[in-house]
Parts: structure tokens; sequence; C-alpha cells
């Protein structure tokens, strides 16, 4: 699946807000993906697919799931029976929160769309009560009973003054379309729609104050109005197609699969001694009489080194009383 941007992740909250008040019937675990099942009172069921580190969207199927994990259950403890209060996006990072009512008491998740992708399940005070994944910075770390902390705080370009960020876009060094897409956290697709927009070219080097200018009013206005097709339907789409193209082993497929490549290897040795073996014997048969006639004169000879000189004879060793030939 692809990558999304900052700007992605804040349309794709806004196409979640449906979620709102639903409740969570059941949690499914496959691979690196997480499929919630939420019910609104009078309204059908609905898929949440939260695949990381790419995205979360609406999902039309999930792929056929084997046995939960331990981790599936103990989601399922946690988050099964509460209601989604809220659904935010922090700051301008890839990262959604999840507010939870639970009859056990609040709950938070934070979905992390970068890097490896993560899920962190948390109670109402921010303590971590369940990690995807425990991992360990310089700057903070994701373990089960600490506090959660979000990574430190990027600049945010949506919320910077236009005069500031007008200048910041003026003095980037990277075309106009890769500043946008990657400095303000536009996306490629975002971003070249912009520079169309303003009748910029895309990888022109330097643009003018009036048409930064127009880029800002144009990203200020689709941060909060995207002027393109929903994003959930778009994902939920490669996703499908991904599991039709890649289908995606599991863990216990892994295993059995490695361990069948192990034999074909075991396999494969065995073979080639076997056949080494076979051509020794072979080789001794057609000279067998030879064979014998040195091994009685050896057995005769009160010093090995009596047999030096023979035609078959490499290698005599009278301590070790061994005798190599070469057939």
């Amino acid at each position: 699946m692809r990558t999304i941007s900052c700007l992605d992740v804040a349309r794709l909250v806004r196409e979640l807000e449906p979620a709102l008040g639903a409740r969570i019937d059941k949690i499914y675990h496959e691979g690196d993906a997480f499929f919630v099942m939420t019910r609104r009172p009078s309204e059908e069921k609905r898929m949440m697919a939260i695949v990381l580190p790419h995205a979360v969207f609406w999902c039309s199927k999930k792929p056929e799931s084997g046995v939960p994990g331990a981790f599936c259950e103990r989601m399922r403890t946690l988050l099964e029976g509460s209601h989604i209060d809220r659904i935010t996006q922090h700051g301008f990072e890839r990262i959604i929160e999840l507010v939870l009512s639970h009859k056990d008491g609040a709950r938070k998740v934070y979905i992390e769309l970068f890097s490896k992708g993560n899920l962190i399940v948390c109670d109402e005070k921010g303590l971590i009560l369940l990690p995807y994944r425990s991992q360990d910075w310089k700057d903070r770390a994701i373990k089960r009973g600490i506090a959660y902390q979000l990574p430190p705080q990027k600049h945010n370009p949506i919320n910077t003054p236009k005069p500031e960020w007008v200048k910041e876009i003026m003095a980037s060094k990277k075309p106009v379309s890769a500043a946008l897409a990657v400095e303000i956290g536009l996306g490629g697709e975002t971003a070249l729609l912009a520079c169309k927009e303003c009748r910029l070219d895309p990888q022109a080097p330097s643009i003018s104050k009036e048409s930064a200018s127009c880029l800002y009013d144009i990203v200020r206005a689709w941060a909060q109005d995207p002027p393109i097709k929903p994003l959930s339907h778009e994902l939920d789409q490669e996703y499908q197609s991904s599991l039709t193209i890649q289908p995606q082993e599991t863990p216990q497929q892994r295993k059995l699969a490695a361990i069948v490549e192990s034999q074909r290897a075991a396999i494969k040795k065995f073979g080639e001694e076997a056949q080494r073996f076979m051509q020794a014997g072979e080789r001794i048969y057609e000279r067998y009489q030879e064979v014998q006639e040195l091994l009685a004169k050896a057995k005769k000879a009160k010093d090995l080194k009596a047999v030096e000189g023979h035609p078959l004879v490499k290698k005599v060793d009278p301590v070790k009383r061994t005798i190599v030939v070469e057939l």
C-alpha cells in the first residue's frame, strides 16, 4: 500500500467521523493489520481497518484470520464493548488517537502511521496497557506500564502564520512540488494539484512571493475541505488488490515454509554425500585387486614406509598408521 502524508491523515480522520458513537463489537488481527467491527444504533455494521504502518480506513472485506493470538485476545478484553467518543490527529503528525468509553474506564488508542507503525492501548491517564511493539529511543520509550509519550513535535505548517509560511516555502532548496509534498506534508498527489491550481511548474526551483501566497491559501483551504475524492475508498481498493495479488503469509505458514526449506537443503546435502560415497565405492571396486595387494603388503610390513612409492599411495603417516590412496 501507499505511504500516506500528514494531510492524508487529516482527511482520513474526517472520513472516519461516522464511527463516533459506535460500539466496538469485535476485533480481528492478521499480520500487521487490525480490523475493528463497529456498530451504531439502527445502522449496519462497518469494518474499520488499521493497517500498519500505512493507514486507517473503512474496509469492505477483511482477510480470513486464524486463531487469535495473545495480543488480539488482550486487545479484545480491553476494547470490545466500548464506544468511540473521539477521533483526532495529533498536530500535523501521522498519529491518530481514538478516545473510547469503557465499563472499566476510558481507553485511549494511539495509532502511529510512520516507521514500522504501532498501536498502543492506554488507560484514561495515558499509561500504556498494551503496546503492539515495545520500542526504545533516546527521547521516548513505548513499554507497558509507563506513560505514553508523543514523538518530539514537528513543525505544523498548517498553523504557521502566512508571512512565515511564505518565507519558508520560498527559501526551500527543493523543487516546489517536492517542498510541498515533503516539507509541508501534502503528499505527492495533493502537491501536484496545488501547483496546477496556482499555475506553477511542479519542478520550478524557486517561486515568487505571489505564487507562495497562492499556495498558502490553497493549502489552508484544502486542509479543511480537500478537493479530492474520498481517500478511504481508494485505500480499501488498494488493500483488497494487495490481498488478491500477494496473499499475506501467517506466522505459522512462514514457520512451516522455513522447516520445508531446511528439509530440502538437508536432503540435497545428503544426496550429494551419497553420490560421493557411491563414486568412491565404484572406484575402489574398479581397482579392487590393486587395493587388496596394497593392504596385504602394508599388513606384512613392519614400517608403513615400505609401501611408499606404490602407484596408489599418495601419503603415509607411520605414527597414525594411515595410508591415503588416490584411485
